[in-house]
């Protein structure tokens, strides 16, 4: 009866995936007449950019980013498809490699890519496995960019840093090691900082040598895999909690092998050494962080906001107010809740607390982000494809939107954004607050200028 339950869960999700698709397909067709269409972007309080909707959106779905090209085609040149291979392989799962390497399995693979172009429906490797983030579209998308015949291109190509939370709190704190890892400087090859924090994990284990341990070590072959330990670490930047890591092993089904009246256990106890594993690695941001949330109690103690700006302009105000009734009505659609609440102008000092250090961070992503864009505008390159850590345009474009993203990053991070913020929220509060930590060691920042792989 289990088995039959979940067998029609998976069932119900795999129809509502194909309703959202036959949406998107829909309203593609409608858009087609038009020939163009703009996206309509907004800012949160952090100034984090969001798409108002949803629907064909870069920052969509796997249907959505397949069906979205530019409206104006540009030439393809040499070195746009270079980097078109690179955006192909990067799909097909081989990111960790060097950028030639990318190339080469592109170029080796030519038959196979072909075959796909030709006949989808007949050559089926396009399609990934994958339960969370699967881009099976999106690597179908790729291949029929790759053998365009008109000479041109318009398919978004897009850039992801190499987790982007760690790499400001890298610069921040002039961590070298986080720095190299998460390829902030130079590396001859790709950094994988979930790797490394998978290998602490498995360290761990093996010095607890309980039955929990052994167990994992033994489904997983000896060594915890990179997948278990990305999404914590990569969140990890935004203050991850224990229950958060919990969370990630449940929906991404670590630990579906384990039987269900054991299975809970078996999440608290892996959830326990991937949070130690964190700890270890992220000793100097977590100094950071700690430091912020200090500075916002001190902040909600007086009943006051804080208030920054960020390197490029926007001024953020962290405020949550208390909440003094809610009230939730029936589950709706997509299982979400329609709840309704009144609010204090007296401000929740736990929410104020647990916000900082995210929401600073967030503050940075963003900042870099319109830097570039800017920056990018500048040069003449007016086309964008941004979802907060994956900058996107021309294939063609590609050298010089590195380029730029670069730099940006390195002059945002030639002051102590720490100090920065004591002294304009010490303005605003009229109070003294403590020194941030002392940074950790000697880190050039403007390294990155030559790190290959900082956004790959």
């Amino acid at each position: 009866m289990v088995e039959a339950n979940e067998a029609w869960g998976e069932w119900y999700k795999e129809e509502q995936s194909r309703s959202r698709m036959l949406v998107r397909i829909q309203l593609a067709k409608q858009m087609l007449a038009y020939g163009f269409f703009y996206q309509v972007h907004t800012l949160d309080f952090r100034g984090r950019e969001y798409t108002a909707c949803e629907l064909l959106s870069c920052q969509g779905v796997d249907f959505d980013k397949a069906l979205l090209m530019f409206s104006v085609p540009k030439e393809q040149t040499p070195r746009g498809l270079w980097w078109l291979k690179v955006h192909v392989a990067n799909l097909f799962d081989q990111d960790k490699l060097p950028f030639e390497d990318r190339v080469k399995w592109v170029d080796n693979n030519m038959k196979m890519l072909k075959a796909i172009n030709d006949d989808p429906f007949g050559n089926k490797e396009w399609i990934s496995n994958a339960k969370k983030k699967n881009n099976s579209f999106q690597r179908l998308a790729a291949v029929f960019e790759l053998f365009r015949t008109d000479g041109m291109t318009q398919l978004p190509v897009q850039m992801d840093g190499a987790n982007n939370g760690v790499q400001h709190w890298s610069a921040i704190m002039h961590d070298a090691t986080l720095a190299e890892l998460t390829n902030v400087v130079p590396n001859e090859k790709p950094q994988d900082l979930y790797r490394f924090v998978a290998h602490t994990v498995t360290d761990i284990l093996k010095d607890r040598d309980d039955d929990w341990s052994r167990l994992f070590l033994g489904h997983w072959q000896g060594s915890i895999d990179r997948s278990v330990t990305k999404r914590p670490t990569m969140t990890d930047a935004y203050g991850v909690t224990f229950y958060g890591v919990q969370k990630y092993l449940k929906l991404e089904g670590h630990l579906d092998w384990v039987s269900k009246d054991k299975r809970n256990a078996a999440v608290t106890e892996l959830a326990r050494a991937i949070k130690f594993g964190l700890e270890d690695t992220m000793t100097e941001p977590n100094k950071g962080k700690e430091w912020l949330r200090e500075v916002a109690r001190i902040a909600s103690d007086q009943n006051k906001p804080l208030v920054w700006t960020t390197p490029c302009g926007f001024v953020v105000q962290h405020v949550y107010n208390q909440v003094v009734e809610r009230v939730s009505y029936a589950e709706l659609f997509n299982r979400q809740q329609l709840v309704f609440c009144t609010v204090t102008s007296d401000l929740d000092g736990n929410a104020q607390y647990l916000g900082i250090s995210p929401n600073f961070i967030h503050s940075l992503d963003s900042s870099h982000m319109f830097c570039t864009v800017w920056r990018m505008y500048l040069q003449g390159i007016n086309a964008y494809s941004f979802v907060h850590d994956s900058y996107g345009t021309y294939a063609v474009d590609i050298d010089e939107m590195n380029k730029i993203l670069r730099e940006e990053f390195a002059n945002m991070h030639k002051e102590n954004l720490l100090e920065r913020f004591k002294k304009e929220v010490e303005e605003r509060l009229g109070v003294r607050l403590p020194d941030p930590p002392k940074r950790s060691g000697e880190l050039n920042i403007s390294k990155v200028l030559d790190s290959k792989y900082f956004f790959s």
